[in-house]
């Protein structure tokens, strides 16, 4: 027995608030772009004949929805991760020199690999200049 028009939009508004309910709980934007887009498909329903016109509407309406929030929030990313690095600036201990400009340091409590670019650390202890990687870039700190 086919459902009449107005009956697969109901399950199409179910499954929106449904949606909208999960989202209140878990509380992501993403599934409040799903259940909008299930809410188009339900309007879809209603004005169109057959189930290809609310799943077209639901896929394009959500990915219209999930393109504007990835935008959105690349846009409130910072443009340089550097400058928001709290290593930067930090003093490390060198335990030994590797080969050529490579060390070995102590630095949070665990030993990384670094990489001077400003010649040889003499003191034992250098600082934080950059990051390639999980290689920290040292220069030697000045007494």
């Amino acid at each position: 027995m086919p459902l009449g028009q107005k009956g697969a939009a109901v399950y199409w508004f179910v499954a929106a608030v449904a949606v909208f309910v999960l989202e209140m709980f878990v509380g992501t934007l993403y599934l409040l772009i799903v259940g909008a887009a299930l809410a188009g498909a339900g309007v879809a329903s209603y004005l169109f004949e057959g189930q290809v016109a609310p799943i077209l509407t639901a896929a394009l309406l959500a990915a219209a929805g999930l393109f504007w929030l990835h935008k959105k929030l690349q846009a409130r990313r910072p443009a340089d991760t550097a400058a928001n690095d709290l290593d930067i600036g930090q003093t490390v201990k060198i335990l030994r020199r590797l080969y050529g400009a490579e060390y070995q340091v102590s630095y949070r409590g665990t030993v990384w690999h670094a990489r001077s670019d400003g010649g040889e650390p003499e003191s034992g202890f250098a600082r934080i200049t950059g990051k390639d990687g999980n290689t920290l870039i040292i220069q030697p700190r000045q007494p």
